[in-house]
């Protein structure tokens, strides 16, 4: 039996390979976001372009250090964990 987590986080990994990244970093960066909202209060929105993922409202990647430069969060793509799936 599948959760509701599991099935976002899911889709989280199959959105995030679908951006071209590798399964093993796609996984870790999950994994990440899995941990970041049962320990803090953050905005569930992850912005990626398949290279970069930016969780919330940072404007640097925790994993690589690369920054987002104003004006380009608003053109990655987005992908909120809180937005509810149809038919579950």
């Amino acid at each position: 039996m599948w959760s509701y987590r599991d099935i976002v986080y899911s889709r989280l990994l199959a959105w995030l390979r679908s951006k071209g990244m590798d399964r093993s970093r796609a996984s870790s960066r999950v994994a990440t976001v899995n941990q970041l909202l049962a320990s803090n209060d953050v905005d569930p929105a992850v912005h990626s372009d398949g290279r970069i993922v930016l969780i919330g409202e940072k404007r640097s990647d925790r994993f690589t250090g690369q920054q987002a430069f104003d004006g380009v969060v608003e053109l990655l793509d987005v992908f909120h964990l809180a937005e509810p799936i149809e038919d579950v």
